[in-house]
């Protein structure tokens, strides 16, 4: 009787565990639709589109894409997955916040301002990479870019250093090194991202939503800094 009561006892816990970590993403949009109104507000970026001209893209769109990506059973490789998945899923609720996303979309749009200050470059004519392996920016430059992109070197662990980013024209005329600033993102979401904890954490989730506030009630200009410009 003794085992059947442990055995139970243990089954419990471990359900209630995976109830936490499974409704950790979905908990956080009970609580932040001043995040959602900002992601709403925020100014879209030109991407590429399906016939090879451009289209408006929105923060809140290419959050439900990146979404899609993550809750899918499989991903399709191909290019035209980043430009169909949108649509098919555009009722979605969206109820997960990527910080990786919305950092990545803040640096395409000071890369954009930097490098062609009087008009928006097409995404052809910029090649954007970060230095993390960070899921959400590498999505967010494939979304924009219309194919894939994504990390190529040996991940380490994540630190502000992670959010340095490289922007260059494809003739290499004008390359770019800036970095977000390190009042951004909080240290706590460094170390608890480092020890393997995920969104269903709520200290985890505390640290990346005062980040987002920053990012979202900010300009680009604001979130980043240069390294170093060798535009003409």
């Amino acid at each position: 009787m003794k085992s059947k009561t442990v055995k139970l006892s243990t089954f419990i816990s471990f359900a209630l565990m995976s109830i936490v970590l499974i409704s950790g993403c979905d908990k956080e949009s009970d609580s932040s639709k001043e995040i959602l109104q900002m992601i709403k507000n925020t100014k879209p970026v030109k991407a590429a589109s399906e016939d090879g001209g451009l289209r408006e893209l929105s923060l809140y769109e290419a959050l439900k894409t990146h979404q899609e990506h993550e809750h899918s059973s499989h991903h399709h490789e191909d290019d035209n997955h980043y430009h169909h998945e949108y649509k098919a899923h555009q009722h979605d609720e969206l109820t997960h916040f990527c910080l990786g996303i919305a950092t990545g979309f803040k640096a395409i749009q000071f890369a954009d301002a930097q490098l062609s200050p009087n008009s928006r470059l097409n995404p052809k004519e910029l090649e954007i990479s970060v230095n993390g392996a960070m899921e959400g920016v590498w999505d967010i430059f494939s979304i924009y870019a219309g194919s894939k992109r994504e990390f190529e070197g040996t991940d380490k662990p994540m630190s502000s250093s992670s959010f340095t980013f490289t922007a260059k024209t494809p003739d290499a005329a004008q390359e770019l090194k800036f970095r977000l600033k390190k009042t951004i993102i909080p240290e706590k979401f460094f170390k608890l991202k480092n020890k393997g904890y995920g969104c269903g954490n709520k200290e985890l989730g505390e640290a990346k939503n005062k980040a987002l506030r920053k990012i979202l009630s900010s300009s680009a200009q604001e979130c980043f800094e240069l390294v170093n410009n060798t535009s003409d």
